[in-house]
Formats: C-alpha cells, sequence, structure tokens
C-alpha cells in the first residue's frame, strides 16, 4: 500500500530478475504489475488506479493529501496494521494524522475520515460519544 502511495512504478518481480541477469537496470515500462485476478475481485484496474495515483501525488501531495486520518482505540494491529505501519502509510500517502477528535484538532470535518474497528462502523452514535469524550 506504501508503494501505491509513493510510486507508479509497481513492478513484476521479473524486472528485478531481468535487470539482475542483464547487470543493468532495465526500463520498467514492460514490466508494470498487471494482477488480473486481483483487478476481477477487487473491481479495479492497475493502469487506472496508478494513473489516478499519480495525478493525486502531483496535485493534492498525496492520494490522501489534504485529507486528515483518526484512528480510533483498538484498531491499530486488531487485524489491521500497526500504529507504526499506520503511521508509515498516512505519511507516504500524504494524509495528516490527527491524536485527538478534539475541535481544535478536527479543522475541517469534511476531509477528516476516522477509522474505526468494523462492529463501531455501523454505529455513528458511538463516534459522536468518542468525540464528546476527547
Amino acid at each position: 500500500m506504501i508503494c501505491l502511495c509513493k510510486t507508479d512504478r509497481i513492478l513484476k518481480l521479473k524486472w528485478l530478475e531481468q535487470s539482475a541477469k542483464e547487470q543493468k537496470v532495465l526500463d520498467t515500462s514492460k514490466y508494470i504489475l498487471n494482477d488480473k485476478q486481483a483487478e476481477k475481485t477487487y473491481n479495479f484496474t492497475m493502469k487506472e488506479t496508478l494513473k489516478n495515483g499519480n495525478e493525486a501525488r502531483l496535485n493534492n501531495g498525496g492520494v490522501l493529501g489534504g485529507w486528515y486520518v483518526y484512528i480510533t482505540k483498538g484498531v491499530a494491529g486488531n487485524k489491521a496494521p500497526s500504529a507504526k505501519e499506520f503511521q508509515l502509510l498516512l505519511s507516504a500517502s500524504g494524509a495528516t494524522q490527527l491524536t485527538s477528535l478534539s475541535e481544535s484538532a478536527v479543522t475541517n470535518p469534511e476531509k477528516t475520515i476516522i477509522k474505526t474497528m468494523p462492529s463501531v462502523q455501523s454505529r455513528s452514535s458511538q463516534v459522536n460519544d468518542e468525540k464528546s469524550s476527547c
């Protein structure tokens, strides 16, 4: 996920193998990853995803450039990335990680993402309760 945030050059392993075999860094254009099974399973196209990511990096400072993200307690490491991995991912994406949902921290609610546990996501009152206790 960090690679998708940072570059539009997501390559097949064959690029590395061929570059080593030829003792030079080969052009990457023929080795862009093409995972038809993942594209079908998750209903996306890698080519379009990489193009959109590149545009977001150029225009917004990252795929989540200009966005704020708050990770609620209990999410990190619980069938999700660790807290450190979340920090790396958010940094790579251009997002600003919030450590609080206080009014002074949430300067733009329309551009704020709150990552909760799956069982909490369907209960918006839980998020409101958490915000009022911050």
